[in-house]
């Protein structure tokens, strides 16, 4: 996993890739960490939306934990809440 921000998230997007948009005060966001470090078949950036209000606001998230999943800069699909790990595999497989 590695941090994304303002900056940097375009242009990390440009390959498959599974994002998560976290807050440090967000207790299911903590339980969801913990999952996403046990997940290897995907690349996997975070953003603290806290501190990348930009990037947040751009892709309208809007509750906690939210994950999306990017293709060739495009998003191809999301989730928001807790999830456990096999519910993670399947969205990343879809």
């Amino acid at each position: 996993m590695f941090e994304l921000n303002d900056e940097n998230f375009e242009e990390n997007i440009g390959e498959r890739i599974f994002v998560d948009f976290w807050a440090p005060w967000c207790g299911s966001c903590k339980m969801l960490s913990n999952v996403l470090e046990t997940i290897e078949d995907v690349k996997i950036g975070k953003v603290n939306v806290d501190e990348n209000e930009n990037v947040a606001k751009k892709y309208d998230i809007l509750n906690l934990p939210t994950c999306i999943l990017f293709q060739d800069g495009k998003e191809i699909n999301r989730f928001s809440g807790y999830k456990n790990k096999e519910q993670i595999e399947q969205f990343i497989t879809m």
